[in-house]
């Protein structure tokens, strides 16, 4: 507990923690994250994407996630759902480095990528690089999870945590073949390829080729063919089809969001399980999440302002961060015994809850009105302060009486008593 306790505030501060033990794929169970989208639960699925701060073991949950890149011929594909218009239309445009392909073939695919090498998003770029140049370099998120379990991870995300239905299905394998290929050009050197003119297309495929004139096309055509052969069209064990397969929009910010879920243990991926609902373990005091933490202390600032004031959250937020990530240190060299090392919890939980409320409330002054800064100089007003007593010790109360309330933990009854003694 006094681990993760301090964990959560290395989090708050920005301070990445160290964490020696991961999440282990074996012990994902498919009950609970299911492989095929449709047999996703919502309303448990929104449970478990974020249960992993409340199950007492922070670290067993966390996926590790870095960038990385590879020869295009070195990844597979999750889905089978590929149109051969789309496909060969970016192709084209990166031979010819024609926007949104500027830099040719390969680049990042904002994606991510199992330790398996399978691609969950992307597809179009990965298989248009692989048939202009199966060498050049694509890049994204590689999760260390294989796909089949990625798949249903990002499944529980689609559905908990983004509320998105899955994509209908584009067209198969069978178009990334001679026959297929070969029409598609046809109608593009005729009419054109997105913002390309016939004659763009024509100019582009002597270039990739190196054969001037009609032999150009052919000569395109098995070049695109041979390529594609050094790929491979394996899928992971068990993929569902692509309407049962995760939907993370990179534009909408869900990977992002998914990266912070993976890699700090908020999904709960591993036994122990977070209990279902409320729970009486003191672990969820342990596992209490940041923002959860944040929104209990701002609820509380803004009981003691009018309610017509909007308290900016992100002005909030980064107040409360810049404080924390200043304090941290102090309080922790504070509340640790010289002798045994040992760090005192309850009292670090109690000097940083009572400082960061204090800064963030600031200071009252001469006219009644409420003033929060950071460190950056940014100042803002608050407004009419209600007619009530400048008393911390109130909010400090309130804050952890809900806190108690939610979680029941004996912890917090401690905490308020203390944070109230000092105050009195």
């Amino acid at each position: 507990m006094k681990k993760l306790l301090t964990e959560r505030f290395q989090e708050l501060a920005g301070i990445k923690p160290l964490y020696i033990e991961k999440a282990d794929p074996n012990k994902l169970d498919h009950e609970r994250f299911p492989k095929k989208l449709g047999d996703v639960d919502k309303e448990k699925a929104t449970q478990y994407v974020d249960a992993g701060d409340f199950d007492g073991e922070k670290e067993d949950d966390v996926i590790p996630v870095n960038n990385a890149s590879f020869p295009t011929s070195a990844l597979k594909p999750s889905q089978s759902s590929m149109d051969i218009e789309k496909a060969l239309a970016f192709a084209i445009h990166m031979m010819s480095k024609t926007a949104p392909f500027a830099n040719g073939p390969g680049g990042d695919l904002d994606a991510f990528i199992s330790n398996d090498n399978f691609i969950m998003d992307g597809h179009h770029r990965w298989i248009a690089t692989a048939m202009v140049n199966p060498g050049a370099k694509i890049g994204g998120f590689q999760v260390e999870f294989p796909g089949d379990e990625l798949i249903a991870v990002l499944n529980a995300l689609t559905k908990g945590e983004f509320n998105k239905p899955g994509k209908e299905a584009s067209g198969g394998f069978e178009q990334f073949q001679e026959g297929p290929i070969r029409a598609q050009l046809e109608k593009y050197l005729d009419s054109g390829a997105w913002s390309m003119k016939p004659e763009q297309v024509q100019s582009a495929i002597e270039q990739f080729t190196g054969i001037e004139g009609e032999g150009a096309k052919d000569a395109a055509v098995n070049k695109f063919v041979s390529n594609l052969s050094t790929v491979s069209f394996e899928l992971p064990p068990g993929a569902p089809a692509r309407p049962d397969m995760p939907v993370i929009s990179a534009k909408a910010g869900h990977v992002k969001q998914a990266l912070d879920k993976m890699t700090t243990g908020d999904i709960d991926v591993n036994p122990p399980y977070a209990p279902a609902g409320k729970t009486d373990d003191k672990a969820a005091v342990a596992g209490l999440a940041e923002s959860q933490l944040r929104k209990l202390i701002r609820e509380s600032i803004k009981e003691l302002v009018e309610t017509k004031i909007q308290l900016n959250e992100e002005t909030f937020d980064e107040c409360l961060r810049d404080y924390v990530n200043s304090s941290i240190t102090f309080w922790m060299n504070y509340h640790t015994n010289p002798i045994t090392g040992e760090i005192d919890m309850e009292g670090l939980f109690t000097d940083m809850i009572l400082g960061a409320v204090e800064h963030c409330e600031h200071i009252l002054d001469g006219d009644g009105r409420v003033r929060i800064d950071n460190p950056n100089q940014h100042l803002h007003t608050l407004g009419e302060r209600e007619n009530r007593s400048n008393d911390v010790s109130a909010i400090i109360q309130d804050v952890f009486m809900k806190c108690a309330d939610e979680c029941r933990a004996e912890v917090f009854e401690t905490c308020m008593k203390s944070c109230t003694k000092r105050r009195l």
